[in-house]
């Protein structure tokens, strides 16, 4: 398989790794995660567009086209370090007839386990972000007819989703110390849900349509982009809210499984009921939870209603408003009334 790191040079510009270690040895990661990891982010297409591209140069990245240039060192740093993940735990490890082997050395052992899963938990939390970084770059300089045209057009553009809270990046804005790529992967089918379903009680269906069509067409309006930052906030707290009772629960073949750690990473120890119900609290209850959110997003379409005509016109918008803003009784005991309650 052709991959886009074939060197230990150019390994070497993005992790750290020993000048003497043979490239063979990373190989079978790298081809393993540009498959798994950098394929879904570029597209089949695109990405056999860089490949060529970077095959023809004969991987100098200055003989490359100038587009490619920009985006192939993104591509390389987010690999490197998804390789790294894949491959440390089986690093100095052999597997023969006598069983698994651990090498060892004169000048050293093995690292202990907690060191280990350590380091390969730094290089994935380096690849989520440089992923994203990718990701953001894309968006930013894809044209359909031009530079990137090949992602533009395919089923990898973000914004061909028409999801508001589209990427990792837009989500974590809204969660406190953010979140990773793949934890925004497990949320997608809870924004997708939310987005399609949940959001239509407070907007109606023809103004979410409205936004959806213009986040894919990338062609917002100001008003339009103002609702949305208010609804990007609902939408990744109440994902995240929704998510968590599920991240870390597997199903299979072999039935329901629950993932679990007992290494020395501190940020690797599963949460408890206890504390996976606080987080669910404080997303959802909190001054600044998603219910809060809500109440901003109800109170700025009011006040600005005059310029959502499709939801002023909508009789969403009339039935939710007459249920929501009717005021619950209160009893009045003053004396002076005919009736009053004790």
């Amino acid at each position: 398989m052709k991959v886009l790191i074939n060197t230990i040079e150019e390994l070497k510009n993005y992790v750290a790794v020993d000048s003497n270690s043979d490239i063979k040895l990373f190989k079978p990661f790298i081809e393993q995660c540009q498959e798994d990891y950098i394929l879904p982010l570029l597209g089949s297409a695109f990405l056999e567009e860089i490949q060529n591209d970077y095959d023809g140069a004969l991987g100098v990245v200055d003989a490359m086209s100038n587009a490619n240039q920009d985006v192939i060192l993104k591509i390389q740093r987010a690999l490197a370090n998804y390789a790294m993940f894949e491959g440390i735990p089986q690093f100095g490890s052999e597997i023969g007839n006598l069983g698994i082997n651990v090498e060892r050395t004169d000048n050293g052992e093995p690292a202990p386990r907690w060191k280990i899963e350590k380091l390969q938990l730094s290089h994935l939390k380096t690849a989520d972000k440089e992923a994203d970084k990718l990701l953001a770059f894309l968006e930013k300089n894809a044209q359909p007819s031009g530079d990137y045209e090949l992602w533009y057009n395919s089923n990898a553009n973000t914004f061909l989703t028409g999801a508001i809270v589209r990427n990792a990046a837009i989500a974590s804005q809204f969660i406190n110390n953010g979140i990773s790529r793949r934890l925004f992967l497990k949320m997608k089918p809870q924004i997708q849900r939310i987005e399609s379903k949940r959001l239509k009680k407070y907007v109606c269906t023809d103004q979410l349509n409205e936004l959806l069509d213009q986040v894919k067409n990338q062609s917002l309006t100001v008003n339009n982009q103002l609702l949305i930052d208010q609804m990007a906030p609902v939408v990744a707290k109440m994902a995240l809210y929704q998510s968590l009772p599920f991240i870390q629960v597997g199903i299979s073949e072999n039935g329901i499984t629950v993932q679990s750690s007992s290494d020395g990473v501190v940020s690797n120890a599963k949460a408890g009921p206890t504390e996976v119900k606080a987080l669910q609290d404080t997303l959802k209850k909190d001054p600044t939870g998603y219910e809060a959110d809500i109440d901003e997003l109800v109170q700025f379409i009011d006040d600005n209603i005059s310029n959502y005509p499709l939801i002023a016109n909508s009789e969403c918008y009339q039935t939710t408003r007459t249920s929501t803003t009717m005021k619950a009784y209160t009893v009045d005991n003053d004396i002076s009334n005919k009736h009053f309650s004790v």
